[in-house]
């Protein structure tokens, strides 16, 4: 028997309306959240100023254009799919503590900003690992990609050190997450915070790659069966 091709581009054609409909969803998701987010906003520009937001920008962008046609490649679908996980796992487990949940039940806050959260924050990142384990499976990134990734987190770091440096003391979210905030961790504690977080973040992209790798080199035998 023929095998059937491991990719999501509309090559198997039963599966492409399920793949296309994964992603409009994925898509709605992101913007339904981002839209969420900016209700709340004290300026145009202030939820700019978080990864959270960035990254779905990003993972929206790069949906809408695969919906659109584009083929892409694995090194930025890879990129992508990190820096959401990045939001994601940083939000629930050093932020909420482990329970995204949380905001939203507890009823005591804004509850569009709280569902806002956990779109971006849980539901993105669910579902973008979720597309980069079932498609694109021929797509595989390079494991040193792991490492070219985290480039952007850098910058972004430098960004926000940078922009609180620059805002005068007492300012409200001087700077937008304790783990780069210079008026409590001081620099020295900054850099170690910089290189703690720089180490996991490479740690999660050489597991992003594992990931893709682990799940195609199923398929790939299963291929081989048929």
């Amino acid at each position: 028997m023929a095998a059937m091709p491991l990719t999501g581009q509309g090559h198997v054609p039963d599966i492409l309306p399920a793949v296309m409909l994964f992603r409009i969803v994925l898509v709605l998701a992101a913007v339904v959240g981002l839209v969420c987010t900016w209700r709340g906003a004290a300026s145009p520009l202030s939820p700019l100023v978080y990864f959270t937001v960035q990254s779905n920008i990003v993972l929206a962008v790069y949906y809408l254009a695969r919906l659109a046609g584009w083929a892409g490649t694995g090194r930025v679908k890879g990129a992508v799919t990190l820096y959401i996980c990045i939001t994601g796992l940083v939000f629930n487990l050093v932020l909420v503590g482990g329970n995204p949940f949380a905001p939203v039940l507890d009823g005591r806050g804004d509850q569009v900003l709280d569902w806002g959260n956990l779109l971006l924050h849980t539901v993105t990142p669910v579902m973008a690992v979720v597309d980069w384990l079932l498609w694109d499976r021929d797509r595989g990134p390079r494991w040193w990609d792991a490492v070219v990734w985290v480039g952007y987190p850098a910058g972004y770091a430098v960004f926000a050190v940078v922009r609180g440096a620059l805002l005068a003391p007492g300012t409200p979210r001087r700077y937008p997450y304790p783990f780069l905030d210079v008026s409590v961790l001081g620099y020295g504690g900054l850099l170690i915070s910089v290189l703690v977080y720089g180490a996991v973040f490479v740690l999660l992209g050489l597991a992003v790659v594992a990931g893709h790798r682990l799940v195609a080199g199923r398929g790939r035998v299963v291929e081989a069966a048929l």
